[in-house]
């Protein structure tokens, strides 16, 4: 559309298209991965990372088709970012009140020194993963109101026993 544009110079956007194009350098490998449980979303993307960069680009992204939380960390660390359903459907809000805990069982066992990210519009949900979210952005995904949930991941617990003083000495029983 800005090529409509009065002041559009199309020489000027063929030479910055031009030097963007010799600045561009391969994606190193295991870099990226991506995962659905969708087969058909995993096509359209592989389309689509061909599209944009070459079937060099799309072969340096390593593409799974398995249910999330089932899935091994793909590295030691790194970002996860996830738009999971938001349970707009009926059926799908009690399927992922019992989803979300799995998911943070899952984050916990297998994705610790990680960060995730879910985007919802549902601002109850992440509360099912069992961490407490760092930060809170709001969003929009198309016309719905979101949140981008960020999580620090971590394995065991952050609890502390509040019965105990924090210099560690034992606390008397009270009687009562």
């Amino acid at each position: 559309a800005f090529e409509k544009l009065r002041n559009y110079d199309e020489a000027a956007f063929t030479r910055m298209r031009e030097e963007a194009a010799q600045g561009v350098r391969p994606l190193p490998p295991d870099l990226l991965f991506g995962n659905d449980r969708s087969e058909d979303a995993i096509s359209t993307t592989r389309r689509h990372l061909q599209n944009v960069g070459g079937d060099a680009t799309a072969a340096t992204v390593t593409l799974t088709c398995a249910a999330m939380e089932t899935l091994p960390a793909p590295a030691a660390g790194g970002l996860l970012l996830t738009n999971p359903p938001y349970g707009e459907r009926l059926n799908e809000l009690a399927e992922l009140k019992v989803w979300y805990p799995a998911v943070g069982a899952w984050l916990k066992r297998a994705m610790a020194g990680w960060r995730a990210c879910f985007i919802t519009a549902d601002r109850e949900l992440p509360g099912g993963i069992g961490f407490k979210p760092s930060k809170r952005t709001p969003l929009f995904n198309g016309a719905l109101d979101c949140r981008l949930f960020e999580f620090e991941l971590y394995a065991g617990s952050r609890r502390t026993d509040r019965s105990q003083p924090a210099d560690g000495a034992i606390a008397p029983k009270m009687r009562g």
